[in-house]
């Protein structure tokens, strides 16, 4: 009996080496076998053929090595419990570490539990505990971990791992980090190959030169190319923009906004609409078509600009300058134009219309080969009216009070036309009236005159330099008569319907 004991223990203190337990290929179950280990014993309190090795333990099932410091054999169940620095790896470089594994040979299931950390060629991996499928290459973890990958490093509360495909799925308090910017999500799918970032739900990116917020959209760390949708917000130093979808190039400072298109420049008080623009942050240019319109608050009130397309420069904080080129339109609630094309400079606050342009203010048309418009504290102040000056207002369909110069100067108060200054060539027609009706046409020119209003009403009119004129009865009076050169009605181009749209 002493000799049988004695003959087991020396057995167990051999060295095992390659003592396989079953394997087959095809449709047989592939065997873990035993490489190695200093010592083992049965311990059948686990069951009749469950082993015990302690020392150098190692194991092998097909291209994957198991390594650790004890372990349990349940060769029946084909499944190892492995103790004390654990260790998986394959020979695609995939390694597995841990404190404690349970591993199903029959379906290669490992579930790495305390210090668990995994590498492979594109990442590496900690955390508390983790289950891998090492037949199908998926991995999961629901404890929380922290991956790393080159510059970047991501934490979330639940992780998934395709590794056959290079996907990794994380959810929960997302965050990933790079020295050049963060993202915070819900949730998001990552490429460890292309490192291109998906995302879903609440997102947000930061960086130095702006942040982003969207509910979905796509990041390629490598390119810097990414896509923004549902809610999409871009905020950066100079303006914030929104749309249904964005697109940007962090190499190229360029983005692009599909659909309901806004972008604010709060420092201004500007906001400009339309359906599709593209935004250059280092040329610092925003340019949009596609029914653009840009609203700028002016005290209690606001002033509209539309056109074909609308090209916004923010070359500096001082010097920012709104064009619009193309069917021009401004809309204000006192006072509107059209023109080929208008440019509006914030920090010199002149508004300028070229290309013969037309305006109105309450029932007074406005035309010149140039207009320009002088904003102070947020109203109106005055207007500058270059090249054919005319001013018309509409008495009847046949008759119409106008004054005509060379170059004209307006001035305003509370938003209205209080002073017209005529500087040259100026000529009049005004109809004088009383109680009973109309006294006659008056017909007036000379080199420079003053028009005084009141309300929008014509109250006095004051002739310079050597003023020629006369009375004419209304009645009978050819129409030539009653027109100053150069005089068009043009009624019919006040934009009224949009004017309802926008008021």
């Amino acid at each position: 009996m002493r000799r049988t004991k004695l003959l087991l223990l020396l057995i167990l203190l051999i060295p095992v080496a390659n003592i396989a337990f079953g394997q087959k290929k095809g449709n047989k179950k592939i065997r873990v076998q035993i490489v190695n280990s200093n010592t083992f014993e049965f311990d059948k309190s686990r069951g009749e053929k469950v082993k015990r090795l302690i020392g150098d333990v190692q194991f092998k099932q097909d291209d994957i090595l198991l390594f650790c410091d004890s372990a349990y054999f349940y060769d029946e169940e084909n499944l190892v419990e492995a103790y004390s620095r654990v260790r998986i790896t394959r020979s695609d470089g995939f390694v597995l570490s841990g404190d404690f594994l349970r591993y199903e040979g029959d379906i290669k299931r490992a579930r790495m539990i305390g210090n668990v950390h995994m590498t492979d060629p594109s990442m590496e991996l900690t955390t508390t505990e983790m289950d891998f499928d090492l037949d199908n290459n998926i991995g999961y973890y629901t404890n929380g971990a922290t991956i790393l990958n080159n510059q970047n490093k991501l934490t979330s509360r639940f992780g998934y791992f395709y590794t056959k495909t290079n996907q990794v799925y994380f959810k929960k308090d997302v965050l990933l980090v790079n020295p050049e910017y963060t993202i915070d999500c819900d949730t998001l799918l990552y490429n460890t190959v292309s490192k291109t970032a998906w995302f879903l739900g609440p997102t947000n990116i930061k960086s130095d030169d702006n942040t982003i917020y969207c509910e979905n959209g796509w990041y390629d760390t490598q390119r810097e190319l990414s896509q923004f949708s549902r809610n999409a917000v871009l905020t950066s130093k100079e303006n914030i923009v929104m749309a249904d979808s964005l697109t940007y190039n962090r190499k190229t400072g360029l983005g692009r906004g599909f659909r309901n298109l806004r972008v604010i420049d709060t420092a201004e008080k500007l906001t400009i609409r339309g359906n599709y623009g593209e935004i250059n942050r280092l040329k610092k240019t925003t340019y949009i078509t596609q029914k653009p319109v840009a609203k700028k608050l002016m005290g209690n009130d606001s002033i509209y600009l539309l056109a074909d397309t609308l090209y916004y420069l923010q070359a500096t904080d001082s010097n920012r300058v709104l064009k619009a080129y193309y069917n021009s339109r401004i809309l204000k609630k006192d006072l509107q134009a059209v023109s080929d094309s208008i440019v509006y400079s914030l920090r010199d606050s002149v508004i300028t219309l070229f290309n013969q342009p037309v305006m109105w203010s309450e029932e007074k048309q406005i035309t010149a080969d140039t207009i320009r418009l002088f904003i102070h504290k947020n109203q109106l102040d005055s207007m500058l009216m270059q090249g054919n000056a005319f001013i018309a207002t509409k008495e009847n369909d046949k008759h119409f009070n106008q004054i005509k110069g060379r170059n004209m100067k307006g001035l305003f108060s509370n938003q209205q036309l209080q002073r017209v200054i005529v500087i040259g060539n100026g000529e009049s027609i005004y109809y004088a009236k009383d109680s009973s009706g109309y006294i006659g046409m008056n017909r007036i020119s000379c080199s420079h005159m003053l028009i005084r209003l009141d309300s929008n009403q014509l109250q006095k009119i004051t002739f310079y330099e050597k003023p020629a004129g006369s009375i004419f009865p209304v009645d009978n009076l050819p129409e030539p008569e009653t027109r100053i050169k150069g005089f068009k009605w043009l009624g019919h181009r006040r934009p009224k319907q949009v004017m309802k749209e926008l008021f």
